[in-house]
C-alpha cells in the first residue's frame, strides 16, 4: 500500500533478499547468490599478495608482456561513448548476448557522475581494446559492466585492466571491489565467469539474490506469461 500511494505506476519492486516469501523469481537478468569481493587496501603489492597463486601469476605476466596502457577515461566516455560501445557489441556477439542501447551506458555514467561512476579502459596503439564501468558508493566499488575485443583475448589485457583498477581505486580510499556475481548451483549459467573472477581472491562472498515483489499482481502475472511464451519460442 505504501508503494502504491507513493507511485501508482510501479508494477513490481526488485530487491536483494535472503527470503522467498512474498516474492517471485526475477523476470529478467540472472540473479546470483555468490560474488567475489577483492580487498584493495594496503597498496599495490598487498593487493597482489592476497590473490590466489594463479591470479598473481597472470597479473605479473600481464604487467611484463601486455602492451596495453590503462587509464581512468571517465571524462572521455562522458563526451562520447561510441568507441567503448563498439567493444561491448563485439563482446556480446562473442558471448551470446545483446547489449543494451548505447544511451543506457552513457546515461548511467552521466546520471551518477564521476564521483560515483568511473570508466577504466585499456588501449593498444590508442585504440580501446577493453574497458569497464565501475560504480562507487562510499568505500565500496562494483565492477558493473566490462567488455573486451576478441583480438586481445590471449594478451592478458583484462588481468592488467582489473589489477590497475584495484590499484587506482585503492589509492583513492576504496577498500572493497565487488566483481558482481559468479556461478554456483543457484546460478549455473554464470559458472563460465568463475575461472577469471575467482583467481583474484581466496574467498567467495555469499550475497542475497535478487527477487521481484509484485505490486500490481495481475499485471505481473501477465508479464510472467509473456516471458514464458518468449522462452518457449527460442
Amino acid at each position: 500500500d505504501t508503494v502504491k500511494k507513493a507511485d501508482k505506476s510501479i508494477a513490481f519492486l526488485r530487491i536483494d533478499t535472503w527470503f522467498a516469501d512474498g516474492t517471485e523469481k526475477v523476470l529478467s537478468t540472472v540473479p546470483y547468490d555468490q560474488t567475489v569481493v577483492i580487498d584493495i587496501t594496503g597498496g599495490d603489492d598487498e593487493i597482489l599478495a592476497r590473490m590466489k597463486r594463479r591470479g598473481r601469476r597472470d597479473v605479473r605476466k600481464s604487467l611484463r608482456e601486455c602492451p596495453a596502457e590503462v587509464a581512468d577515461e571517465t571524462d572521455k566516455a562522458l563526451t562520447d561513448f561510441s568507441e567503448y560501445y563498439d567493444v561491448m557489441v563485439e563482446t556480446g556477439q562473442r558471448d551470446g548476448f545483446t547489449p543494451a542501447p548505447m544511451s543506457d551506458y552513457s546515461d548511467m555514467i552521466g546520471a551518477l557522475g564521476a564521483d560515483h561512476c568511473r570508466v577504466f579502459a585499456a588501449r593498444i596503439e590508442d585504440r580501446v581494446v577493453a574497458w569497464s564501468i565501475v560504480t562507487v558508493n562510499g568505500t565500496h566499488a562494483v565492477r558493473y559492466y566490462a567488455g573486451m575485443r576478441n583480438e586481445v583475448m590471449r594478451l592478458h589485457v583484462t588481468d592488467k585492466l582489473l589489477y590497475s583498477e584495484c590499484c587506482i581505486l585503492g589509492s583513492q580510499g576504496i577498500t572493497e571491489y565487488d566483481l558482481m556475481g559468479i556461478g554456483s548451483d543457484f546460478a549455473p549459467s554464470l559458472k563460465g565467469l568463475n575461472e577469471f573472477k575467482c583467481k583474484f581472491t581466496e574467498e567467495i562472498t555469499p550475497v542475497a539474490p535478487a527477487r521481484d515483489v509484485p505490486i500490481k499482481k495481475v499485471f505481473y502475472k501477465t508479464l510472467q506469461t509473456v516471458q514464458g511464451v518468449r522462452k518457449a519460442l527460442r
